[in-house]
């Protein structure tokens, strides 16, 4: 039987294909989220990425067979309804039963801690902060609220605070004539792209480039370090870390801002722990 097991985001989705001979093909597609994204939307862009897969195995599902395929799905905003929603198109498309559904955060805990126990934060796109038994992730921990109400130190809040910073003119004239010299990037170009574009997170997260471009300058580095902070306050710490814990990250913006992460974690007496850029670092624990 195959094995299918997919990384999914609000920005892309990593797929990855084992073969019963233990071969590995990977495959990338849209980001997914049940929680943020209509049902069509979610349908087509699944739909596509699974077409691909299902097509390098020679399989075409059938209503009445079951397809040889076994489907580990770790998503942003599989939490409650949303594991339903997606579990109810995979089987759809896929035409196979065997299908287990976990959060994003379940990935990270396994891919950074496997089997031991520890505070594993996800810094992509969104964020979040999770407490990990080594098995399940804890039930009292933070919301996450995506982008509007939350995301603290992800990729959409670093750029909506870029942008709103830079328009206000709360930042440096260099930077400012910096950000609105990019062709495209206007104040009315960001308020259409925000309020009426089909995926404003990832176009705030957009940003995120320029940012490390310019993260020398002092204003980008107090930027940086204080939504780092922001995220640290209002996510980690209402999970109960002891003093000079450990803290683990799994993310692309973890990843290329380790320098101010870790000087916002030791600001509130932490450790930076291990950061991996996707789970799929560590494929063989999920």
């Amino acid at each position: 039987m195959y094995t299918l097991i997919a990384d999914s985001g609000s920005t892309k989705t990593d797929w990855a294909l084992v073969a019963p001979q233990g071969n590995i093909r990977l495959f990338h597609g849209h980001g997914l989220n049940p929680t943020t994204m209509a049902e069509g939307e979610l349908r087509t862009f699944l739909q596509e990425s699974l077409g691909e897969i299902l097509q390098a195995m020679d399989i075409v599902p059938c209503e009445q067979t079951e397809t040889p395929l076994n489907v580990r799905f770790y998503g942003a905003g599989c939490v409650g309804q949303g594991i339903d929603r997606i579990s109810l198109l995979l089987r759809q498309i896929t035409g196979t039963s065997n299908i287990s559904v976990w959060s994003d955060a379940v990935a990270a805990g396994r891919a950074l801690l496997g089997r031991h126990a520890g505070i594993v934060c996800i810094l992509g796109t969104g964020s979040n902060a999770v407490a990990y038994d080594g098995q399940a992730i804890s039930d009292n921990g933070v919301p996450c609220l995506g982008y509007v109400l939350g995301d603290e130190g992800g990729g959409a809040s670093l750029g909506r605070r870029l942008v709103s910073d830079a328009a206000k003119r709360q930042l440096p004239d260099d930077l400012c004539a910096a950000l609105f010299a990019i062709d495209g990037v206007s104040v009315s170009a960001v308020i259409e792209n925000v309020y009426r574009g089909a995926t404003p997170a990832r176009y705030l997260a957009s940003f995120v480039p320029f940012l490390a471009e310019h993260r020398a300058h002092p204003a980008i580095h107090a930027l940086l370090v204080d939504e780092f902070s922001r995220f640290i306050h209002r996510n980690v710490l209402p999970l109960g870390p002891a003093n000079q814990e450990p803290i683990h990250f799994v993310g692309s913006v973890a990843l290329h801002f380790k320098a101010e992460l870790e000087e916002a974690l030791h600001r509130q007496h932490f450790l930076l722990g291990e950061v991996l850029k996707a789970p799929f670092d560590r494929l063989e624990n999920l």
